[in-house]
């Protein structure tokens, strides 16, 4: 499983940091091109957010 971890106390909006996670997996190769992300609900549930954020992002 991908482990994407958000800062609470930030100033930058959630579906910002989970853009800003997403891309720092693909491109450290955490991510692989051929790998499949996992579905909106489960993402929503492991990181606790809404998943209309996780949707928008």
């Amino acid at each position: 499983m991908i482990k994407i971890k958000l800062d609470e106390r930030s100033r930058i909006p959630k579906y910002e940091q989970l853009v800003e996670e997403i891309k720092d997996l693909i491109f450290s190769k955490v991510i692989k091109s051929d790998e499949k992300m996992p579905s909106i609900r489960a993402l929503s549930k492991e990181i606790m957010i809404n998943p209309n954020t996780v949707q928008k992002s």
